[in-house]
C-alpha cells in the first residue's frame, strides 16, 4: 500500500520495547509515529491534528501520563476525530473506569496478540471514519436547509430595503453590531444566558426590525421634510405591524428565527425608562433581543448617511448614545457597547464589503430571473 495513503498512527509509550512490538505488528498497514512520553505525544498531536487517524496510548509515562494526555486531547476537542486506544498493564477496574470517563474508545490490556490488536484498530478507525461520515452527510443537509432559510430571509431583506428605501448594508451592519454586543454580554454579565445558536438567530432575525414598515405609506416612508404628528404616529405602527405580519405565519410562528423576529419588531423602539412604543416596557421586561436590535439600530442610523438625515461621526454617536441623548438603554448593554466601541468601525467595514456583494449577488439574480419570461 501507498504510504501516502495509509492511515497515520501515534503510539506513545515510554518502553521502546513496547513501541517496537507495535511498530511491528502494525506498520504493513499504517505509518507509524512514536512517542516515549506523554508531552511528547501532545507535541505530535498539536503539529499533524487530524492527520492522525488513531493513538495508541500507555498510561504509565514520565513527563505526563496517559490520563493526562486524555484530558489535554478532550480539552482541545481533539477526541472528537482522533480515537484513543489505551494499551496498558494496568488492570485495575477504577483505572480501566476513568481512562474511558477520559474518552478513550478502547482498552487492550497486556499481554495480547498481533491479531487481537490490528483488528481493534482497524475496527476504530473505520467507526470514526464512518462517524464523520455520516457527521458530513448531516451537516450537508442542515447547511443546504440553512442556505435555503437564508435565500428567504435575503428576499424578506430586499422587499424591505425597496419599499423603504433602507440600504442592506445597514441591516447588514445592525447584525454585526448585535452579534459583537450579544457576545460581549454574555461576557460582561452571567446574568444573560445567550447560547451561541442564540446569538446567530438573534443576529439573523435583525434583518426584519423594520419589516413592518412594508404597510407603511411610501409617501411617509420617503418623505424628505420633518413628518407631521399625525405621520409620526403612523410611522409608530411599523412595529405592531411587523410582529403581526410573524404571528400570522401559520406553519412557522413557533420557530425561534420567527419568535425572536416578532420580539424585535415590536420592541425594538421600547426604551428601558418606558418612555418608548408601542407598549411603553421599561427594564428588564423588554426582550434582551430587542434591547440589544435597538441600541445597534440607533448607532447604525446616526453614523450612516440616509436621506435627510444628519451624519455623525463615530466618536459622537457613542458620546450622544452612553449620556442618553437618543434614548435610555440598559446600563448592562452601555457598558459592553463602550467595550466594543474601539472595534465597531473596523468590523463595520468587513460588513459593508459582505453586503455590498450579497447586494451585487442579489441584482445579477434578479437580471438573469428576469431575462427568462
Amino acid at each position: 500500500m501507498d504510504a501516502i495513503l495509509k492511515p497515520t498512527i501515534l503510539i506513545a509509550d515510554d518502553a521502546e520495547i513496547n513501541r517496537d512490538v507495535l511498530n511491528n505488528m502494525l506498520h504493513l498497514h499504517f505509518n507509524i509515529i512514536e512517542a516515549k512520553d506523554g508531552a511528547e505525544a501532545i507535541n505530535i498531536l498539536t503539529k499533524y491534528g487530524n492527520k492522525i487517524s488513531l493513538v495508541l496510548l500507555d498510561i504509565i509515562m514520565p513527563n505526563l501520563d496517559g490520563y493526562g494526555v486524555l484530558a489535554q486531547m478532550k480539552a482541545a476537542n481533539w477526541l472528537d476525530n482522533i480515537p484513543v486506544v489505551i494499551i496498558s498493564s494496568e488492570s485495575d477496574r477504577m483505572a480501566v473506569a476513568h481512562a474511558y470517563e477520559l474518552g478513550a474508545a478502547d482498552y487492550i490490556a497486556r499481554p495480547f496478540d498481533s491479531v487481537l490488536v490490528l483488528q481493534r484498530v482497524v475496527k476504530t478507525i473505520n467507526y470514526y471514519r464512518q462517524q464523520r461520515q455520516l457527521v458530513q452527510v448531516v451537516a450537508n443537509e442542515l447547511y443546504a436547509h440553512e442556505r435555503n432559510d437564508l435565500v428567504l430571509l435575503r428576499v424578506l431583506m430586499h422587499a424591505v430595503e425597496v419599499r423603504n428605501g433602507e440600504d442592506a448594508i445597514h441591516l447588514a451592519r445592525v447584525g454585526m453590531i448585535t452579534e459583537l454586543l450579544l457576545k460581549q454580554l454574555v461576557r460582561y454579565s452571567g446574568d444573560y444566558k445567550i447560547s451561541s445558536d442564540e446569538i446567530n438567530i438573534i443576529k439573523a432575525a435583525s434583518a426584519l426590525h423594520d419589516i413592518g414598515k412594508l404597510g407603511i405609506s411610501e409617501h411617509i416612508l420617503k418623505k424628505n421634510e420633518r413628518l407631521t404628528p399625525d405621520e409620526e404616529e403612523q410611522l409608530k405602527q411599523h412595529t405592531t405591524i411587523g410582529a403581526d405580519i410573524l404571528r400570522s405565519i401559520p406553519d412557522y410562528r413557533d420557530e425561534p428565527l420567527i419568535v425572536a423576529a416578532e420580539q424585535i419588531c415590536r420592541w425594538h423602539h421600547e426604551k428601558w425608562d418606558g418612555s418608548g412604543y408601542p407598549d411603553g416596557l421599561k427594564n428588564e421586561l423588554i426582550p434582551i433581543a430587542a434591547q440589544v436590535v435597538s441600541m445597534a439600530d440607533t448607532y447604525d442610523v446616526m453614523v450612516s448617511r440616509r436621506m435627510n438625515k444628519k451624519i455623525f461621526t463615530h466618536d459622537e454617536t457613542m458620546h450622544m448614545i452612553i449620556d442618553g441623548e437618543c434614548g435610555v438603554f440598559n446600563p448592562d448593554l452601555l457598558s459592553c457597547f463602550r467595550m466594543i466601541a474601539d472595534k465597531l468601525p473596523e468590523k463595520l467595514k468587513t460588513a459593508d464589503a459582505v453586503s455590498i456583494e450579497a447586494k451585487d449577488v442579489m441584482r445579477r439574480v434578479m437580471i438573469q430571473a428576469l431575462h427568462k419570461f
